[in-house]
């Protein structure tokens, strides 16, 4: 996971939202160790500052406490579907922080 972190950091500090996203994806569940979800609310926050409605969805789920788990997700194949999407991206040889 922490080649993803480091894609997805990389995402995030280039303005890309789904990145940002996906940070909070995995504070939120505990993926890098333990869940951390004032780390994930800072990450969501950000990308729905941006217009990602995904990450507005989070905020208001763990407004009412709900915390995602590492199995537990939304929309499984979304989800999936996202980070790998984010990470292949990410992990391209062509990768250029201005490009996403």
């Amino acid at each position: 996971m922490n080649k993803a972190r480091e894609c997805y950091e990389r995402s995030a500090k280039a303005g890309n939202s789904n990145g940002m996203h996906n940070l909070g994806l995995l504070f939120e569940s505990g993926k890098l160790g333990q869940s951390n979800p004032a780390r994930a609310r800072e990450w969501y926050s950000k990308a729905a500052a941006l217009g990602f409605d995904a990450s507005k969805e989070r905020l208001a789920s763990l407004e009412k406490g709900i915390v995602r788990s590492p199995k537990q997700q939304d929309r499984p194949n979304v989800l999936s579907l996202s980070l790998s999407l984010s990470l292949s991206l990410c992990l391209s040889p062509n990768f250029e922080e201005n490009e996403i």
